[in-house]
């Protein structure tokens, strides 16, 4: 408010303020106000009347932006990565969690802040935390600003929910893969072997056959469309069971640790023959050409190289069996 030099100073907002010569004036405000200053002296009274009005702006709370990996069930650790910012500055930030069966029952850990305006966090969850397997959990990241007026303000992220199975979870779940995986394995050498009939057949039709017609054509299409279909289910069981291999808890007997390494690298090495893909390209650049000898040829290398992976994936599913 401003300093005015009169006889007679009149503040009214609600309230008046009477004072002569120099007239101050401190207010605490927590809201907007509208006021008015009157200046009066001895000749004329009340001769000037001026209204202002003082905006407050209120402090918003804090701001918390979280993503992450979680999964809602898991064998392992999750990372949380967050944003964080406030006008005037971060004061506090929480990591907050439960058991569902007993929501009331909170636990929190303080993480550590820059109580800068904006920052960024990282949080690997369990870190740290004494959490039960077998137990559903769930949790949120709450952030407090810093106003020492009305008290700090929070915000809270999403919640999510996290949940570690016991060992005997993880055995059943291995034991369900396991059954899985030799069960795709099984469905890939029979896909396999009814596509190298299919080659066959097709071989045999472009032999008894002078020239190459649009229903060859569309044919052999159809073919390599499943054979890229095969591949791919063939390189997905692969993969499973890899995995499943790899997540098996490592076993006292030596003799069971060298079988394990030997399905690894059968499956390494079938992998690599999926990465052959250049028979398959030759086959779909001659169809344009509509030459039956040089896709004879053709064919015919594929159903050589499509041997090998049957008779790999066999010799898998054969250790693989004995090994489990």
């Amino acid at each position: 408010i401003p300093l005015i030099a009169t006889q007679e100073v009149f503040y009214i907002n609600n309230d008046m303020y009477e004072a002569h010569d120099e007239f101050s004036f401190d207010k605490r405000l927590l809201e907007s106000i509208n006021y008015r200053i009157n200046s009066s002296n001895t000749d004329l009274k009340n001769y000037e009347s001026l209204d202002y009005s003082l905006e407050v702006i209120p402090d918003a709370p804090p701001h918390i932006s979280v993503k992450s990996d979680i999964d809602s069930i898991t064998s392992g650790s999750a990372s949380f990565v967050g944003q964080l910012s406030d006008d005037y500055g971060i004061s506090k930030l929480q990591l907050v969690y439960y058991d569902i069966e007993n929501r009331d029952e909170l636990s929190s850990v303080l993480l550590p802040t820059n109580f800068s305006r904006i920052e960024e966090f990282y949080y690997e969850f369990p870190n740290g935390l004494q959490l039960v397997d077998g137990i559903h959990y769930e949790g949120y990241f709450k952030v407090f600003d810093n106003d020492g007026v009305k008290g700090p303000k929070s915000s809270t992220s999403m919640t999510f929910s996290y949940y570690k199975k016991t060992v005997f979870e993880l055995e059943d779940q291995l034991l369900l893969d396991q059954r899985q995986a030799i069960s795709g394995i099984e469905q890939s050498i029979e896909s396999q072997k009814e596509n190298n009939k299919s080659i066959d057949a097709l071989k045999e039709s472009l032999q008894n056959k002078e020239e190459m017609n649009w229903n060859d054509d569309t044919k052999i299409k159809e073919f390599l469309e499943r054979q890229n279909q095969y591949d791919e289910m063939r390189k997905t069981q692969t993969e499973s069971l890899k995995e499943n291999l790899l997540n098996q808890p490592k076993s006292m007997n030596p003799l069971l640790e060298d079988k394990k390494k030997d399905i690894e690298k059968l499956l390494d090495d079938s992998l690599e023959l999926e990465k052959e893909n250049r028979i398959k390209e030759e086959l779909e650049e001659l169809l344009d050409k509509l030459d039956k000898e040089d896709l004879n040829k053709k064919l015919e290398q594929l159903s050589k190289k499509n041997r090998p992976k049957e008779k790999s994936l066999e010799r898998i599913l054969k250790l693989t069996k004995r090994f489990y």
